[in-house]
């Protein structure tokens, strides 16, 4: 059992080194000082319940705050219940809720996990003064979000627009409907599309119908870290010139 345990702590410390390099030579690959001068708001939208845009928000946040050391805030576009959710798990760790120093976080009732700063929409509705502190802000828009409507028009707003979506055969027909009506207000705008799910066949069909190419999200187990494998990825998914868009 000992040896066991000593067998996987090594793993672990191995695998850390080998995220660590393969990190260290993409930020040399990429230029990481021109990451770092941009500035943009990011919009992600959902197209169907639990189609993983949370998921998504907080993996593109882990990577620009943890691996590239870009400040970067969240909001999410819903009732509260993510960044209460997180507070209760803060509380029950007797952990602070709020970043000391941080007059952003304590303003708007935020919360900080892992060096990302995350608010509820209901206590930050002007989000935009956000952008103001921090140099990139992600909006976070669910199916479920109650003000979903009025969202929609702040996602077309944004420099980067991701659109969540699925390709489950249950939830594809309700993605396809909402993607068409996203796609009218943003126009000619170029939209590549990524799922969690993928089924080659609705992938073809869904080109030929619509010119979008859909990309599988790269699943990542730990939202603290950043699989080595997933940061070419996330840093084309956010940096490309071309507006790319997750869904359906």
């Amino acid at each position: 059992m000992i040896e066991s345990v000593s067998l996987q702590k090594r793993f672990l410390e191995k695998r850390r080194r080998w995220n660590a390099r393969r990190k260290n030579r993409f930020k040399d690959l990429i230029g990481l000082n021109s990451r770092r001068s941009s500035k943009k708001v990011i919009g992600l939208i959902g197209l169907s319940r639990g189609v993983g845009t949370s998921h998504l928000s907080l993996m593109l946040g882990n990577y620009l705050v943890n691996v590239l050391g870009i400040k970067t805030a969240i909001v999410c576009f819903d009732d509260g219940s993510l960044v209460d959710l997180l507070k209760q798990i803060f509380d029950r760790k007797n952990n602070s809720i709020f970043s000391k120093n941080n007059e952003e976080v304590e303003k708007f009732r935020g919360i900080t996990h892992n060096g990302i700063d995350i608010f509820s929409h209901r206590s930050c509705e002007n989000w935009r003064t956000l952008t103001n502190t921090y140099q990139y802000v992600i909006i976070d828009i669910s199916v479920s979000d109650y003000n979903y409507s009025k969202a929609v028009k702040d996602f077309v707003s944004c420099d980067k627009k991701i659109i969540v979506g699925s390709m489950t055969p249950y939830k594809l027909n309700e993605c396809i409907e909402r993607f068409k009506r996203i796609k009218t207000l943003v126009g000619k705008e170029e939209l590549s599309v990524v799922s969690m799910t993928y089924n080659k066949e609705e992938a073809k069909a869904l080109k030929e119908s619509f010119g979008v190419t859909i990309k599988a999200i790269p699943y990542e187990q730990d939202l603290r870290v950043t699989n080595g494998s997933n940061l070419k990825w996330l840093d084309e998914l956010i940096f490309a010139q071309k507006n790319i868009s997750h869904t359906i």
